[in-house]
């Protein structure tokens, strides 16, 4: 049973369908018409069920930001970074915003 999601059975369902099928929902519309609540619920529930979720809601105020999304979806495999090879750690630190000894460089 759902914890806070009232009246949405159908669109969970669908979110979880394509998850379980493909690995990934995109849910879109208008503004006030749930999709956070829908979207904490499937994490929630997917969060439950073990799996390793990475999610992004990025704001309005964030499309100028070309790596904001990014950088929300590898904060949570920031300490996973320093494994990586040189150019995709190198990358993966830019983004996170990270590096702490001058530019990025190959």
């Amino acid at each position: 049973m759902r914890r806070t999601l009232v009246g949405r059975d159908e669109e969970f369902d669908t979110c979880w369908r394509a998850l379980l099928g493909r690995g990934s929902a995109l849910v879109a519309g208008p503004t006030g018409i749930g999709k956070t609540a829908l979207r904490r619920e499937v994490v929630a529930e997917a969060t439950t069920a073990g799996w390793l979720v990475l999610t992004c809601a990025p704001t309005e105020s964030e499309t100028t930001l070309p790596y904001a999304a990014l950088a929300d979806l590898l904060r949570a495999l920031a300490d996973r970074a320093a494994g990586l090879p040189r150019p995709r750690r190198v990358a993966a630190e830019a983004v996170l915003l990270a590096r702490t000894n001058g530019p990025a460089t190959w």
